[in-house]
């Protein structure tokens, strides 16, 4: 494998190092076919590249850099070559956005449509947290290449881990990105360029948490069915406990006390409701204001709504951190 597999050659002394070995032993052996001896015997050049390659050794940080940096090109690679599936991912968000802003189309600064303002943070997140799901069966071919070159001793699970990373986290940004830009001014959210980026950051932080819990999964079950069922029985209980559907404060002690606090998605709606409502006030109608007003002149402001809803005071830094 070390002779075949010419991905993890490493050339620090000599950067001429010839990395074609296998073309070396094709070369031998049609030369071998047309010899009148048998011997089997490697050329000369190619023993002394297989010593070559068994006396270089790269340690540490260059070497976890290394393999990082071949392993990045390949799934780059891999990732353009099968542009329907990663295409279609891609495809999802922006058809996503198009429906929130066809569906929450204008909703404005009445206080009658504020619970719709908070479902649309909601629904961002949870319902996009679900996307990753559709990269299950890419990881797991990535992941059985893994196992059969690890085996071999050619990278450890570290360099697999930052390249994946450092591949996936752009695409990841970019579906962010599409998604608020096509739905955000269709449904009349805060208005500004300072709202907008705080929107792409904290949905793209909250999709990457997601993607890292499938690919994590994907992991301990490589079997894709399994993945997605037990993927999304996670997103389904982090829907549950995360305080939208039943307030946090009427969760039962023991879920409240333990994983609402450690759900991502909470987190994620939180940092959302926030970044929109914070500096907004809405008009009450003539049946009064559905929420508590500290103005009094028919008027309720969002500090009022997250106020209500015990979510104001929040440190977007450390909201974030948590997220994470």
């Amino acid at each position: 494998m070390q002779l075949l597999n010419t991905d993890f050659e490493t050339d620090v002394q000599n950067e001429n190092l010839s990395r074609d070995v296998v073309q070396q032993f094709k070369s031998h052996f049609e030369n071998h076919e047309k010899q009148t001896s048998h011997s089997l015997d490697p050329p000369a050049a190619t023993t002394d590249v297989t010593v070559a390659l068994k006396q270089e050794q790269v340690l540490g940080i260059t070497k976890i850099w290394l393999h990082s940096k071949i392993l990045g090109e390949r799934m780059t690679l891999n990732y353009s070559r099968n542009l329907l599936a990663y295409g279609v991912r891609a495809a999802m968000y922006a058809g996503m956005g198009v429906m929130l802003a066809t569906i929450w189309i204008h909703l404005g600064t009445d206080a009658s449509k504020i619970n719709d303002r908070l479902s649309v943070h909601f629904y961002s997140v949870a319902f996009l947290a679900f996307m990753p799901v559709a990269g299950i069966p890419g990881f797991l071919e990535e992941r059985a290449n893994y196992r059969k070159e690890s085996a071999n001793g050619l990278y450890s699970a570290l360099p697999f881990v930052i390249a994946n990373s450092v591949v996936t986290l752009p695409f990841l940004f970019v579906c962010s990105t599409l998604f608020v830009l096509i739905m955000y001014w269709g449904i009349g959210l805060h208005p500004g360029a300072g709202p907008v980026f705080r929107y792409i950051g904290f949905l793209f932080l909250s999709i990457y948490v997601a993607e890292s819990q499938v690919i994590l999964v994907a992991s301990c079950l490589p079997i894709f069915v399994a993945a997605l069922a037990v993927s999304a029985f996670l997103n389904g209980f982090w829907m549950s406990v995360g305080g939208y559907f039943i307030r946090a404060v009427n969760l039962p002690r023991f879920w409240y006390y333990s994983f609402h606090w450690m759900d991502y998605q909470r987190y994620a709606f939180e940092l959302l409701a926030n970044s929109d409502l914070r500096g907004l006030d809405f008009t009450c109608g003539a049946s009064g204001c559905p929420f508590a007003s500290s103005t009094g002149s028919g008027m309720v402001s969002g500090y009022d709504v997250l106020h209500e809803l015990d979510i104001d005071g929040i440190n977007y830094g450390a909201w974030g951190y948590g997220l994470l």
